[in-house]
């Protein structure tokens, strides 16, 4: 949901024979209304951004609770997976004592290293869609630009209709 930047009426030209103090309502009206305009820009805009960030605080967060739960099961399941399959292979129920040690860190270290993965890759990839949303207005910023430059040719032209010849 976007909003196209306001567009400014043409400047009226020099001699639409209007009295200064027709310009100077005129110059006021539009001045609040282009105000207005632009602050209905800019809480649009910044609301659009601050959806991005809370969709994806969210993603951050569940991804980050996922890949706990996940974690946890996996290690579980895994660890002891690989506990029995190392003990299997140095010598079954009868293995030397070094053998359980090390089907112990097999499983309890290889295990966690592959749910730490899955866990950073799913916070990884919401904190990069984050820090790509620019929290800035350039929409509104570009408009307010564009409206100094509209005012000042206004400015302009009123010195011009009130300086004598």
């Amino acid at each position: 949901m976007s909003i196209d930047a306001p567009t400014a009426p043409p400047p009226p030209t020099r001699d639409d024979g209007r009295s200064l103090a027709d310009l100077l309502k005129d110059l006021r009206d539009e001045s609040t209304t282009l105000v207005r305009q632009e602050v209905a820009l800019a809480k649009t805009e910044l609301s659009e951004k601050a959806a991005i960030y809370g969709r994806n605080a969210g993603k951050i967060a569940a991804g980050a609770a996922l890949a706990f739960a996940s974690a946890v099961a996996l290690l579980l399941a895994l660890a002891t997976a690989a506990y029995f399959v190392v003990i299997a292979i140095g010598g079954g129920e009868d293995a030397d004592e070094w053998v359980h040690w090390v089907a112990g860190a097999v499983g309890f270290v290889g295990v966690p290293a592959l749910a730490l993965a899955i866990g950073a890759f799913l916070i990884r990839s919401a904190v990069d869609k984050i820090s790509s949303t620019s929290p800035v207005p350039n929409q509104t910023i570009a408009s307010v630009k564009a409206d100094a430059r509209h005012v000042g040719h206004d400015i302009q032209e009123l010195k011009q209709k009130v300086t004598p010849r």
